[in-house]
């Protein structure tokens, strides 16, 4: 195809075409290759439109799916959160409980040792009293 390079003048014919002395007519060249040319180049171009388009939208939608997954993530996470908290406060508190019930026994087990401590003393008089009852009662018989 023979090309030639254009300079426009802003003269235009009544059919609006350029008219210049230098137009692709006044020096022999058709102007269908090149309304054809331009015809493939816009079509080609339009099919590529269509394809950015179609993978803008596709972008797009892939956004919008990861927003909604970031904000069904964050609030599982808060739900796991608070529940963890609430686990957690719960063992806390059971610890607090057993501590204290620990704490208690081990008074109960004091209290114990002492009333065996108060016995073992009771009954080691009771037996020495018993001895000197019997020896009193051996001295008089």
């Amino acid at each position: 195809m023979y090309s030639v390079p254009i300079a426009p003048t802003g003269n235009m014919n009544e059919n609006g075409i350029e008219d210049s002395p230098r137009s692709p007519a006044k020096i022999g060249v058709s102007y269908e290759p090149l309304l054809l040319e331009n015809s493939r180049l816009l079509e080609e171009l339009n099919l590529e439109r269509e394809r950015l388009c179609a993978a803008h939208e596709r972008i797009q939608i892939l956004e919008e799916t990861v927003r909604e997954q970031k904000k069904m993530h964050m609030a599982q996470y808060e739900v796991l959160g608070t529940s963890f908290k609430r686990e957690t406060q719960t063992m806390k508190e059971e610890a607090e409980a057993l501590g204290m019930k620990v704490a208690l026994l081990e008074q109960q087990v004091d209290v114990l040792g002492d009333e065996r401590r108060d016995n073992e003393i009771m009954i080691t008089q009771l037996r020495e009293a018993i001895e000197r009852y019997e020896l009193m009662q051996t001295d008089q018989g």
